[in-house]
């Protein structure tokens, strides 16, 4: 399963979020300012795991692509590299 994490500027309605979505939906969480982007990125992720019951810690690897990211469970990494 491959997550994706994207930055979300603010609107004149809503706050800027990190959006993370996935084969089972999407969440977005509001952008936490006291901290940086890494982390940002990871609360949404943990969000979305924590919404769809997806086991956290098997995302762990992280790529850039095109200005957003995605992270990708590392068993299906493994997987797809072997």
């Amino acid at each position: 399963m491959i997550i994706h994490v994207e930055y979300i500027g603010a609107t004149n309605t809503r706050g800027a979020r990190y959006r993370a979505s996935g084969e089972l939906g999407a969440v977005s969480v509001p952008v936490d300012h006291s901290a940086d982007d890494h982390t940002n990125r990871l609360h949404a992720l943990r969000a979305y795991t924590k919404k769809y019951g997806v086991p956290p810690y098997t995302y762990q690897w992280e790529q850039e692509v095109g200005g957003s990211y995605i992270f990708v469970a590392i068993a299906e990494w493994r997987q797809m590299h072997a």
